[in-house]
């Protein structure tokens, strides 16, 4: 095969190469291309599973998403088909969890029987089955019913019960008659607690109480009888607190006060707080010398009180702790900070501090964090004095302390002093809510009195959510403009690759490529026979190489061609 033949095969090869590789390209990727430029709306029920059968009437539904997406969520009686609860959810919604997003909705109390849980994003939706069956009645809490407090005709009562339930209060006078109550007050709706308030008794009057919870399903429970004492009007060191806290009424989530008539030198009282509004859960006094007419005090709200410079610091709760002859006692609170609140705030969900206010600002106390767990970190601080404070979480670039250590330096005699039920890391969650006596030895029935007052929260039990993905739809589209681009792009990319690979194979055979290149066989051949007997006869005459060399480039010819077939011919 001749010079001319070998250059044009190869040339005509390279082109049909080329053209069969780009279209494969193209086909290749229109598929691999398919996939990371489309979207996948992938929608499902997390919880409960699909077939559940569950014991409690109060149900967490978490839906789960792939994306952010408006959607709405349905709970449905499944033989009437009717929609028992619904929520819209906004994209707003979402909160980020395992591979995607989700959202979580505790629905109202359900009767017994047979339900589905749907979710509906656009056309995408998905849904899961389960069953309602309670066979039992409400249990109430190993401190429920609790005699909060008596201010004159007006009593005040604090029930827990296990699970969500209406509440009636029934009273008498007569023990005898505690089977038939001569008076009731009922709550509103269904909760796990609830405070129960009765007015307009008889004066300094005994009375039988018991409260009944019924659930959904109409199963109720009766505690056992209690009694109380009315008196003939309120006491005039609660007018006085009922003064000291009357700009706090309208923000005040828990106000606690509790007296001793007589504190011993190295003595410990303290208050347990069981209102799930706030984060304290103790406040403990030790006192270093006897002391007399001991009052305490405590407050918390949510709104910061005027006259106050702002925090620089994400707040939770402002607290106030105050009394009377306070000034020998040092002061420690066990609180419990939710995880979760400094989640959505995008804080540190495990480092907390807690300021005192004075009138150069908020300056840093000592915190000591003893454990945590899932939802919580139990921590206590030791407060330098009485006054206003302010619990918060660092963000999360500022976590520069140690886990064990937040705050100001702490003195190591009062880490002993930490509140009962929350030094020991190894006790139950639940110890700190636990009821517990501040009645003091030797105290009268008056000292020994507890007020407990504000609004009261509701602590729901959930399902523990095991992230088990439920049965789900999905929906895919094409993202158009982003798959037009990718095709632009990598089809410039492989046009690109294929001129200049063909530009490469034409180099190496000589030819020129400064211009179009779009001769046919035949021209090529008589192209080539030209040079080659140019080239012969001038060798023939005993012309040199750079003879040749010089004469063909001057007549025109490609210099790459001219040395690519000098070197061939008359080596």
């Amino acid at each position: 095969m001749s010079l001319a033949e070998e250059g044009a095969d190869a040339v005509q090869g390279n082109r049909r190469a080329g053209f069969l590789l780009f279209v494969t390209a193209l086909l290749v990727s229109f598929f691999v291309l398919l996939v990371p430029f489309s979207y996948a709306l992938e929608v499902g029920i997390s919880s409960p599973d699909d077939g559940d059968v569950l014991q409690a009437e109060e149900v967490m539904v978490v839906a789960f998403a792939s994306e952010k997406a408006s959607c709405e969520l349905f709970v449905e009686e499944s033989k009437e088909g009717g929609v028992v609860e619904h929520m819209a959810v906004g994209e707003e919604d979402w909160k980020r969890g395992g591979d995607g997003f989700e959202v979580e909705w505790l629905v109202a109390p359900l009767k017994n029987g047979e339900y589905a849980a749907r979710v509906l994003c656009d056309s995408v939706g998905a849904s899961a089955s389960f069953k309602i069956e309670d066979a039992k009645p409400p249990r109430f809490s190993r401190s429920s019913p609790q005699l909060l407090r008596v201010e004159g005709v007006t009593a005040r009562i604090r029930v827990e019960v296990d699970e969500p339930s209406r509440f009636t209060l029934l009273l008498s006078k007569r023990e005898e008659a505690a089977d038939a109550m001569e008076r009731s007050v009922s709550s509103d709706g269904f909760s796990t607690e609830a405070e129960l308030e009765v007015d307009g008794l008889d004066p300094r009057s005994l009375y039988w109480f018991r409260v009944e919870a019924c659930d959904v399903n109409g199963q109720c429970s009766v505690s056992s009888p209690f009694t109380f004492q009315t008196r003939n009007a309120i006491s005039q060191e609660t007018l006085e607190m009922n003064a000291q806290i009357s700009f706090l009424d309208s923000d005040a989530l828990v106000s606690v006060e509790h007296g001793w008539g007589r504190v011993g030198e190295g003595e410990r009282v303290s208050i347990v707080v069981e209102d799930s509004l706030t984060a304290i859960r103790e406040v403990v006094l030790t006192f270093r010398e006897a002391a007399s007419g001991v009052k305490l005090y405590v407050q918390t709200t949510k709104k910061k009180p005027a006259g106050m410079k702002t925090p620089s610091f994400d707040v939770l709760e402002f607290w106030r702790i105050s009394g009377k002859s306070l000034e020998d006692a040092s002061k420690v609170v066990a609180f419990r900070a939710p995880k979760k609140w400094a989640r959505e705030n995008d804080l540190s969900e495990t480092t907390w501090v807690v300021y005192r206010y004075s009138d150069e600002g908020w300056k840093k106390e000592g915190v000591v964090q003893d454990r945590e767990d899932r939802h919580f970190v139990y921590a206590r601080a030791f407060l330098s004095d009485a006054g206003w404070f302010a619990l918060g979480a660092l963000k999360k670039e500022d976590e520069s302390l140690s886990e064990r250590g937040v705050g100001g330096a702490v003195d190591e005699g009062l880490v002993d002093e930490a509140p009962r039920g929350v030094q020991n890391a190894s006790e139950e969650e639940e110890h700190a809510n636990e009821s517990a006596s501040v009645l003091a030895e030797g105290g009268s029935e008056t000292e020994a009195e507890t007020s407990l007052g504000g609004v009261t929260g509701r602590v729901v039990a959930q399902e523990e959510i095991d992230g088990r993905r439920g049965a789900g739809e999905q929906q895919v589209g094409l993202s158009v403009p982003l798959l037009v681009l990718a095709f632009v792009v990598v089809g410039s990319l492989l046009a690109g690759a294929y001129f200049f690979f063909s530009d490469m194979v034409k180099l190496r055979h000589g030819f020129d490529t400064s211009g179009e290149f779009d001769i046919g066989k035949s021209e090529y051949e008589e192209r080539m026979e030209q040079m080659e007997e140019f080239i012969a006869k001038a060798a023939a005459r005993g012309l040199s190489r750079d003879v040749i060399r010089e004469k063909l480039v001057s007549a025109g010819w490609n210099e790459h061609e001219v040395e690519h077939l000098i070197d061939r011919y008359l080596l």
